[in-house]
């Protein structure tokens, strides 16, 4: 990895070494013409001049491919990079259509005109650059105007390096060979060796200007494709050379003769050709064999995942958004509440089982975490049975060279969790009104007892006329009732006896005394009927009573328009039955399932939605059942069995009373 890591960082460096070297070698060049130093006009051994003209265009692009030729690079320099390209393509092309009309424009003698009359070698017109030199230049500045196009830019570019990488390469066969004609493409003209050299540089560095993109990218890759092409690029290119080019020398020593040396560059070839193969072959195999490895390590950390996360409950899923697919373990296809076989799942099945007040959010989070920002989300999802349940999900983005990529994460069903967080709620809500209760029963005490002592002491004054001090012996009654009340509070939220046997018959008496005048107030008639006797239950008194209160008040509150209320006591079988039934406004039939809820309530601003929730808790509790029957606008009838007893015996209810 390490060596992969350096070869990739060298071929990103290579625009502006590439791109350096060619601007240093030109500006040399141009110096030399200026100070008519032979030696500067040539830099490399042996080779004709280059032009002044061909130096500059040189400098132009080697700059332009060094700063700005290159997608991320500063935009100012960029433009600096446009520019000069287009100066050299504007230069080339009119080169070009002087030798395709065979017209001169006059352009050659405009920069260093005195100079270029030294210019020793004259194949053809002073100062004038080659054929393919020019057609090089033209391909070099198209190359780096088209390189940022979005869509084929870069695959136009790099083959354009391509053809002028090819035409230098000519350029240097022919000069090796000693075949001329390839040199100058057929023209009197050729190009320069110094040239060649310097077109073969830019047109690399211009190939690579992006190594993330097109061919260039198949030649930088650090996996084995890459290592693959950068081998036999350079071994296929120089061996192939190196021996054409020994061939030719040995024929034209007469050392051997045509057919020799052609036979022998054959068998050469093919030799050089079958040790490719095999070091390529041998490279694959090792590298087939470290993929192998990996493989298996993969696996082995995946079943030890699936493990990990089957122990724990947890699903696995990853969603690939360049497919819009999801892939969901088993786990997670039940969680989801999805019975599909297939493992990868259309995104939108898996979103469309969401809840709907979730799944924007939802799909909005998981779209945020392609900007870095882990995934980390609790929402419902409905299953086909219309339960639904809480999951919990984490996942992180994970690595890839695309724009969109995958996310991985892990869910697990956190309902339970949820459940137990919601009843902690309820009951710390339960404990406050408790509190607050008994808080307001003690402070109306003192007022309460100092109105009743002034009331005692009005009532005792001879002076007072019959009328008033009936008056007040009524208020004294009322208060007395309101004193009652207070009492009963303070003794349901103090209470804290051993449960015992209770006799309901009792209670149902008190209690129907306790809301004769709040029924008569609204018009309501209670009836009590009692079959007698009545066996005793076992259980706590204060509870019982607090659930038998809870249905009285809501009976009264269900008849505004005034009713009746019949109350029913008597032995049913092992059981003790008391039935309260009004003839109110009823209960909706979508209600029903949900007035044992914690909270629900159908009085709007005056209900809590706590009484039948804890009269259902109570009587579970005591090992009994409370149900429910109504019709909109006949009534509502509540029936509570509990279990009868006729002496104390051990239950849930003493033991926690104990331990309590």
């Amino acid at each position: 990895m390490a060596n992969a890591t350096k070869t990739n960082s060298l071929f990103q460096r290579l625009p502006a070494l590439g791109g350096l070297f060619v601007a240093l070698a030109a500006l040399v060049i141009l110096l030399g013409w200026h100070f008519r130093v032979d030696s500067m006009r040539a830099p490399f051994p042996v080779g004709h001049p280059i032009t002044p003209w061909g130096a500059l265009l040189f400098l132009l692009l080697g700059v332009s491919v060094a700063l700005g030729g290159g997608r991320h690079s500063n935009p100012r320099l960029r433009v600096l990079a446009t520019v000069a390209a287009s100066f050299v393509l504007l230069h080339s092309g009119l080169t070009i259509g002087q030798y395709a009309s065979g017209l001169d424009f006059g352009i050659d003698s405009l920069f260093m005109g005195s100079r270029v009359e030294e210019w020793w070698v004259s194949p053809g017109p002073r100062g004038r650059y080659a054929l393919n030199a020019a057609l090089a230049f033209a391909g070099l500045a198209v190359a780096i105007l088209v390189r940022n196009v979005r869509r084929y830019g870069a695959r136009a570019s790099e083959l354009l390096a391509l053809l002028v990488g090819a035409l230098a390469l000519t350029g240097l066969v022919g000069y090796v060979y000693g075949v001329h004609a390839l040199s100058g493409l057929g023209q009197k003209v050729w190009m320069a060796r110094n040239g060649a050299v310097l077109f073969g540089a830019l047109a690399v560095g211009t190939f690579f200007l992006d190594c993330n993109r097109g061919l260039a990218r198949l030649i930088t890759a650090r996996h084995a494709a890459g290592v693959m092409t950068r081998r036999l690029l350079f071994t296929s290119m120089s061996s192939i050379f190196v021996l054409g080019w020994m061939a030719i020398l040995a024929i034209r020593s007469s050392v051997i003769s045509v057919e020799v040396a052609t036979a022998t560059l054959v068998v050469s070839s093919i030799l050089v050709t079958c040790v490719l193969i095999f070091s390529t072959a041998s490279t694959l195999h090792s590298l087939e064999q470290a993929r192998q490895a990996d493989s298996l390590a993969l696996q082995e950390s995946a079943e030890r995942l699936k493990v990990a996360t089957e122990a724990a409950g947890m699903g696995i899923w990853i969603w690939n958004t360049e497919t819009n697919q999801l892939f969901a373990s088993e786990k997670a296809k039940e969680l989801f509440g999805i019975g599909a076989p297939a493992a990868w799942l259309d995104y939108e099945i898996v979103l469309n089982n969401i809840h709907p007040d979730d799944r924007d959010r939802i799909h909005r989070s998981g779209v945020r975490t392609f900007s870095g920002s882990d995934y980390a989300n609790e929402y419902r999802v409905v299953h086909a049975d219309r339960t639904v349940r809480w999951l919990a999900s984490r996942g992180r983005r994970l690595p890839s060279l695309s724009g969109k990529g995958k996310v991985f994460g892990v869910i697990w069903d956190e309902t339970d969790h949820k459940l137990a967080e919601e009843a902690l709620i309820r009951n710390e809500k339960l404990a406050t009104v408790g509190r607050m209760a008994a808080s307001i029963a003690h402070e109306v005490n003192n007022p309460l007892a100092a109105a009743m002592n002034l009331l005692f002491l009005s009532v005792t004054d001879a002076s007072l006329s019959g009328d008033v001090r009936q008056y007040i012996i009524d208020a004294q009654a009322e208060l007395n009732r309101i004193a009652h009340i207070t009492r009963q509070t303070l003794g349901f939220y103090r209470e804290r006896s051993s449960p015992g046997n209770v006799a309901v018959e009792e209670l149902a008496v008190q209690l129907c005394e306790v809301y004769k005048g709040r029924a008569a107030q609204n018009g309501v008639t209670i009836s009590l009927r009692i079959r007698r006797p009545v066996a005793p239950v076992f259980g706590n008194a204060g509870e019982i009573r607090q659930v038998l209160s809870n249905l009285f008040v809501n009976a009264v509150d269900a008849m505004p328009g005034g009713g009746k209320l019949h109350i029913r006591l008597t032995n049913f079988g092992p059981n003790v039955r008391l039935t309260v039934a009004d003839s109110g406004t009823g209960i909706a039939p979508s209600s029903l399932g949900e007035i044992f809820e914690a909270f629900f309530t159908t009085k709007e601003a005056t209900g809590t939605g706590l009484g039948l929730w804890i009269s259902r808790q109570i009587i579970e509790r005591h090992k009994g059942t409370i149900r429910v029957r109504s019709k909109v606008g006949r009534g509502t009838v509540f029936t509570i069995s509990l279990p009868a007893t006729a002496e104390k015996r051990p239950t849930g209810l003493e033991h926690s009373a104990a331990q309590a």
